[in-house]
């Protein structure tokens, strides 16, 4: 299962917390950066989430992906930066379920002391089977500090404003409150967080309105592989949506909940170069027969950073 939300959202809280830890290094000095990545990917039930559409069946999927930023502003206390990121799922039989993403962004971020102050905004056009699909703003203020000098916690809002090109019931405005903290050890280099979630989220059709809670647990430490440093990941989340009004087709409210466990190992291999396999399960119950259902998803890419 594909989320264009959970595409739009990825790795900004991470990402901060990773930055706020880490001593700049001297590829991080230069005011341009460039991701390239390509890989392939199984998973057992393709679907849509925001689309509310489900194949029923897997599906093995070529990847691709281009990452740019470039910092306007890079100062002791003020980063001002701005961003393109393209994402490609090309799927072997299920083509109308391909998807193209393509995010351009701006952040900025002001240190005063152990705190920093930031601000994110992204647009997401998203293409559907090669139509266009979507249309997506995200726009979040945050707030993160050190509590010591092993502690970081995070707040965060976030508002999404989805506009679907040919499905006006879809259609949403979606509020987002999350909190999380990170405990670091050996040096930052590894780290164990949690958080909590909260969503709102007002969509065109009444059916659709939820409200939505998660709590997760995240773990990352370095590991060698035959002399080779490499960064494995852990998470578990759980998460609930409880739906406002009656669903017509299965004439009750609808409600979820989902358990997703996942790992990953961000591998080096020199000269740029990087591989990294990725393994995710969900299970997703619900009283709507179509979001009811277990997935699986095993993916890899190599990259290069310039």
């Amino acid at each position: 299962m594909r989320t264009f939300t959970a595409r739009a959202l990825m790795g900004i809280a991470s990402l901060c917390a990773i930055t706020m830890a880490q001593p700049a290094s001297a590829s991080d000095k230069s005011p341009v950066s460039l991701t390239l990545a390509l890989g392939a990917q199984y998973d057992s039930n393709v679907a849509v989430d925001e689309a509310e559409i489900n194949a029923r069946k897997g599906d093995v999927a070529a990847l691709a992906q281009v990452s740019a930023g470039y910092k306007l502003i890079d100062s002791k206390t003020l980063l001002l930066h701005a961003g393109y990121d393209f994402d490609q799922t090309s799927y072997a039989d299920l083509g109308d379920y391909d998807l193209q993403v393509h995010r351009l962004s701006l952040g900025a971020s002001l240190e005063s002391g152990k705190t920093s102050f930031g601000g994110d905004y992204a647009f997401s056009h998203v293409l559907l089977g090669g139509d266009g699909y979507l249309d997506m703003h995200m726009l979040s203020p945050s707030i993160t500090t050190f509590a010591g000098d092993k502690l970081l916690l995070r707040a965060s809002y976030i508002y999404l404003d989805k506009a679907f090109l040919d499905s006006d019931r879809l259609d949403a405005h979606t509020h987002i409150g999350s909190v999380d903290a990170y405990r670091y050890f050996a040096g930052r280099k590894a780290y164990v967080a949690v958080g909590l979630r909260y969503d709102n989220e007002d969509a065109h059709a009444p059916e659709l309105d939820y409200q939505g809670f998660q709590a997760s647990a995240r773990a990352q430490f370095p590991v060698s592989l035959a002399g080779i440093k490499a960064k494995a990941r852990l998470g578990y989340s759980y998460a609930e949506r409880d739906y406002r009004h009656v669903t017509p087709s299965i004439g009750e409210k609808r409600d979820e909940s989902r358990h997703t466990v996942s790992a990953s190992l961000d591998t080096p291999l020199g000269g740029g170069f990087s591989f990294k396999p990725q393994l995710r399960y969900m299970d997703r119950n619900s009283n709507l027969p179509s979001a009811d259902y277990d997935e699986y998803v095993v993916s890899s890419t190599l990259s290069y950073k310039l």
